[in-house]
């Protein structure tokens, strides 16, 4: 990895010593260098980000021909599609735009339908095949966290109108009834993140205390507390154990979902942040150092570290398996396969409560999604 590919490790843990444990950004001209030279990479057309997944490289002449090709099919598909099209497409594409009527504060997708917490301190349900709002759900709060499915519930943090993340609460929305199920509020500001296992629902409920909560997973009843001891703001369960990032700490911790022992500590290159499990490895978001970690579950290390860009705050894994980073001003497409990046799309800044980013990515099959205020666009940059 070249120097150019990443900010020079000194110089970030300098920077880490002047923002301590949740640090404000990054100093103006280092955020910019970053940024420049992450838009420096040159961006791969869909067809070659595709074809790089499989091992083929498309670069000169070779791309250039595999251009004119592509749109030689492409235009012979078109003209000869009325003389092989002898029935009606079954459904209806998504739309590429949805516009709502106040600005959107977190985004997700599950149960069939788009999932939009707005300023208002409502929560639509909408249809990703047509955009029309087929719910909404009155919250005690503006959404400031990720929304989630987990069990057979939605899952999502509130926020006071105004107020900061560090009072945020969990809260349950049943999606059979389009109502809420549950407001888990003890005083304490909870975390981010809601996973599912073994039956259970495991959220951070207490941000200062380092407390995780696990509640039943179909009705959302009480189970059991695991106090940490130390601050801790994201988590995700998976292969068998619970994955915590603690606050301005370059570690992710395994703890055993039964004791609250801690089983592991994974070492990373910047504080760890946001989690999220895929299908053989947990995924870690390190917004200060500008990277995607991944730690195999198996030896309790981090297999890969992925330059990403400033502020990358949100992952989620897609079916086909890309995983995708949100950042501050880019979307970019993670593919395991080569722990290489696939594909990239800059985006508007989406910056809300205490001056974070906002989680407003959700993947709805094949759709790519992402909340621009009064909008949502449909990406898709692999189309």
């Amino acid at each position: 990895m070249s120097d150019m590919q990443r900010p020079d490790p000194k110089l970030e843990r300098t920077i880490s010593s002047w923002l301590h444990d949740e640090p404000d950004p990054v100093p103006e001209d280092l955020a910019d260098n970053a940024l420049f030279r992450s838009q420096a990479t040159s961006q791969r057309s869909t067809w070659s980000a595709r074809l790089h997944q499989r091992g083929v490289t498309t670069t000169g002449p070779l791309a250039a021909g595999a251009t004119l090709v592509a749109s030689l099919i492409v235009i012979a598909v078109l003209v000869a599609s009325p003389l092989w099209r002898t029935a009606p497409d079954v459904g209806t594409a998504a739309p590429s735009r949805i516009q709502l009527d106040h600005p959107a504060t977190a985004l997700g997708s599950g149960f069939g339908s788009l999932w939009v917490g707005d300023d208002q301190r409502r929560l639509l349900r909408i249809s990703p095949t047509d955009g029309t709002v087929e719910a909404t759900i009155e919250l005690d709060g503006v959404p400031c966290g990720p929304i989630l499915p987990a069990g057979r519930s939605l899952w999502l943090a509130t926020c006071g109108v105004g107020g900061t993340t560090s009072k945020a609460t969990t809260t349950r929305v049943d999606p059979a009834t389009n109502t809420v199920a549950n407001v888990y509020d003890d005083g304490a500001g909870d975390g981010f993140g809601a996973s599912a296992m073994n039956g259970l629902v495991w959220f951070v409920s207490d941000i200062e205390a380092g407390r995780v909560t696990a509640v039943n997973a179909d009705t959302g009843a009480h189970d059991r507390d695991l106090p940490l001891g130390q601050r801790i703001r994201n988590i995700t369960a998976g292969f068998g154990s619970l994955w915590v990032s603690p606050i301005g700490q370059p570690v992710v911790e395994r703890v055993d979902p039964d004791t609250g022992e801690i089983l592991a500590e994974i070492p990373l290159s910047g504080d760890a942040g946001y989690l999220t499990t895929g299908t053989d490895s947990i995924w870690v978001a390190e917004p200060h150092q500008w990277l995607v970690g991944r730690i195999d579950p198996t030896t309790n290390r981090v297999a890969a570290e992925v330059p990403a860009a400033p502020d990358v705050d949100h992952i989620a894994i897609a079916s086909d398996g890309l995983v995708w980073a949100l950042a501050d001003e880019l979307l970019l497409a993670i593919d395991p396969a080569t722990n290489e990046e696939a594909d990239r799309e800059v985006v508007p800044s989406h910056r809300a409560f205490d001056d974070v980013t906002t989680h407003v990515l959700a993947l709805d099959g094949d759709n790519v999604w992402f909340a621009d205020q009064t909008s949502l666009e449909r990406i898709r940059p692999t189309d």
